[in-house]
């Protein structure tokens, strides 16, 4: 979570970890809600130089995994 706060990239961190960088502005919550997995995580990239196209698509990748991971629970 450090590195993405200092813009090297992105975390997948439990919300209790990200709850104050979010709250200050030192890092920006990607997508709403979280996924029901008993754990909770959040993709957090770093706000500070904007994400890299690696980071972007790697954020755009894990959404989708997310939602179809979402649709298989709602069956």
């Amino acid at each position: 979570m450090e590195a993405a706060i200092h813009g090297h990239g992105a975390a997948l961190v439990p919300e209790a970890l990200a709850s104050g960088p979010i709250a200050d502005g030192r890092l920006v919550r990607l997508g709403g809600a979280g996924l029901p997995t008993g754990l909770s995580l959040r993709y957090v990239p770093s706000v500070g130089r904007g994400a890299a196209s690696t980071v972007r698509q790697f954020g755009a990748w894990l959404m989708e995994e997310v939602a179809a991971l979402r649709a298989q629970a709602d069956r």
